[in-house]
């Protein structure tokens, strides 16, 4: 019986909210190193492994869609912060929310253009891991799915933090 510290939806929802890139990012990342790790050892020995290139590809792909959608959420991105510092705070705040919309406008067409391209995969095999591309062409959509999603919440907590001045 969960009580009311128990794992609620809500705070599951929050929880994923709050982790989700970092959490995929650490598992890519940790992927990553393994397969580059294994690859090092292995060409030492007598044969090496030749999934493990791939292996290591594809995990840095999927590593950086993450990154992305992290830097936005934590606003670790570019900003034109010495153009910001020399605005008023009214004008400050509408380039924040002029960025925020033309940034949530271009990830909705990388969206686009990204799911267009899934099915170009379909039929292409990975050579040496045998999979299909789809594995790796996904990677692409949930990326600027999910950089869509962050820079919306990012434009509605600049309206609010507007609204509570």
């Amino acid at each position: 019986m969960i009580g009311e510290e128990g794992w609620s939806m809500r705070r599951i929802l929050s929880y994923l909210n709050k982790y989700i890139e970092l959490i995929c990012m650490m598992f890519f990342c940790g992927i990553l190193c393994l397969s580059v790790f294994l690859q090092v050892v292995t060409r030492v020995m007598v044969a090496s492994f030749s999934w493990t290139e791939e292996m290591a590809r594809f995990s840095f792909v999927w590593f950086t869609f993450f990154c992305i959608s992290y830097c936005i959420r934590e606003r670790g991105h570019i900003a034109f912060d010495l153009i910001i510092s020399r605005m008023g705070e009214r004008y400050r705040h509408v380039f924040r929310l002029f960025i925020q919309i033309v940034m949530v406008a271009a990830f909705l067409y990388l969206f686009y253009i990204t799911v267009r391209f899934i099915p170009f995969g379909h039929a292409k095999r990975a050579p040496a891991m045998d999979v299909s591309m789809t594995v790796l062409n996904i990677s692409a959509p949930i990326g600027m799915g999910l950089c869509c999603l962050r820079s919306l919440q990012e434009l509605i907590f600049e309206l609010i933090r507007k609204g509570e001045k």
